[in-house]
C-alpha cells in the first residue's frame, strides 16, 4: 500500500490520524507553512464559480478572527474556467487550494477531501457562492468553546431568494438544542455549520459520494444524532445564502434520474444511523420522526426532481418503513 500523501505545507508531526486520500494531487497553492494548527478550518467546494466566489473571499478576508487562527481550504472539482486563478489572489494568510484529479459531479468528494486536509479544531462548511458575516467565525468559535458544542450554526440570511431557514432562529440562542424541545432543528439540514473535527472523525461522519442530491441531509442527520451538544445562535447574521440561477455546476454535471433511487437508499441509511447512534431511545425516536416529517413536507427541493405529490410521499414512506 502506498504511503499516505500529506499536504506539503504541514509538518509530519502534525499528521495524526488525518491524511489526504491517495487519489488527490498535492495542493497547487498554499501559504504560511509554519502554521500547523488553527481554531477553524473553512472548507469550500468549488466548480466553475468564477467571480461569483468573490463575495465569499471578501468576507473571509474581513473576518474579525485573526487570520493566523483560521485556514481556508478550497477543494476544486476540476474547474475549466478561471476559478483557481481567482482563488490564488485571495488575501488570506492560510490558504490551501486542492484540485481533484477527476470531476466528481457533486460537492461530497470535495468536502470529504477538505475534512481530511483540515487542521482546525472546528470545521465550517461554506458554498462557493454564499458568504459569511464578518464576525461569524469568532462568534461561533467562542460560543462553541463556551458551550462545548459538537455542532453549532448561526442565523441564515436570504440574499436574492436564497433558501434560508428562519423559524429555528426566532426564539433566541439555544445553547443545547434537542429534537424533543426544539423540533425545528431539522429545518436547516444544509451543511453550512461548524462541526468539531474530533467529533466527526470519531463517528466517521462524511458526505456520501454515491448520490448527487441530499448528501448534506445524510451528513447533518448523522451528526445531529450523535452530537452531545448542538448549539443554535440567533444573535447575529452569520451566514448569507445567495439564490442560485440555473447554470452549469459540478452537481448538475452528473445529475441523473437514476440518482434518486440511490438517494432514497441513503435516506434509509439515515434511519439506520439514527437507530445505531449514541442518542437515548427517546431522542432516536424523535430524530427519526422529525426526519420522516421533514421528508414528507418537501422542504428539500432537491427531492422534488422527477417526483410529484403522492408519488414522492409514497417513495419516502417506502424508504423509511423498509429500513
Amino acid at each position: 500500500m502506498a504511503n499516505k500523501q500529506v499536504p506539503f505545507h504541514y509538518g509530519e508531526d502534525d499528521v495524526d490520524s488525518s491524511y489526504v486520500p491517495e487519489s488527490c494531487n498535492p495542493p497547487v497553492y498554499a501559504r504560511s507553512p509554519e502554521i500547523n494548527k488553527y481554531k477553524v478550518s473553512i472548507v469550500v467546494p468549488t466548480y466553475n464559480v468564477g467571480k461569483m466566489i468573490e463575495p465569499l473571499i471578501e468576507s473571509l478576508e474581513k473576518q474579525t478572527m485573526l487570520q493566523s487562527e483560521f485556514e481556508v481550504i478550497f477543494v476544486d472539482d476540476c474547474s475549466t474556467d478561471n476559478t483557481v486563478e481567482i482563488l490564488k489572489k485571495a488575501n488570506i494568510d492560510n490558504l490551501v487550494i486542492q484540485q481533484l484529479p477527476i470531476n466528481s459531479g457533486h460537492p461530497s468528494a470535495p468536502r470529504n477531501v477538505g475534512i481530511e486536509i483540515a487542521r482546525g479544531k472546528y470545521i465550517h462548511f461554506c458554498d462557493d457562492d454564499d458568504y459569511l458575516g464578518v464576525e461569524a467565525l469568532q462568534r461561533l468559535y467562542t460560543a462553541a468553546e463556551n458551550y462545548h458544542s459538537d455542532v453549532i450554526f448561526g442565523k441564515n440570511v436570504s440574499i436574492r431568494g436564497g433558501a434560508a431557514p428562519t423559524a429555528i432562529f426566532l426564539n433566541g440562542n439555544i445553547p443545547n438544542a434537542n429534537p424533543i424541545d426544539n423540533p425545528l432543528i431539522v429545518s436547516p439540514l444544509a451543511p453550512h455549520k461548524m462541526f468539531r473535527r474530533d467529533f466527526i472523525n470519531k463517528y466517521g461522519i462524511r458526505f456520501p459520494e454515491d448520490v448527487a442530491i441530499g448528501e448534506d441531509i445524510v451528513f447533518c442527520m448523522h451528526a445531529f444524532a450523535n452530537a452531545s451538544i448542538i448549539t443554535v445562535m440567533s444573535d447575529y447574521d452569520y451566514y448569507y445564502r445567495v439564490g442560485r440561477a440555473i447554470s452549469e455546476s459540478s452537481r448538475q454535471a452528473k445529475l441523473a434520474e437514476t440518482n434518486l433511487r440511490l438517494t432514497y437508499i441513503k435516506y434509509r441509511a439515515i434511519i439506520q444511523r439514527v437507530r445505531e447512534s449514541v442518542s437515548s431511545e427517546a431522542y432516536k425516536k424523535a430524530w427519526a420522526t422529525l426526519f420522516t416529517n421533514r421528508m414528507l413536507t418537501g422542504t428539500n427541493r432537491g427531492l422534488c426532481l422527477g417526483l410529484e405529490g403522492i408519488t414522492k410521499q409514497r417513495k419516502v414512506l417506502e424508504c423509511v418503513s423498509s429500513s
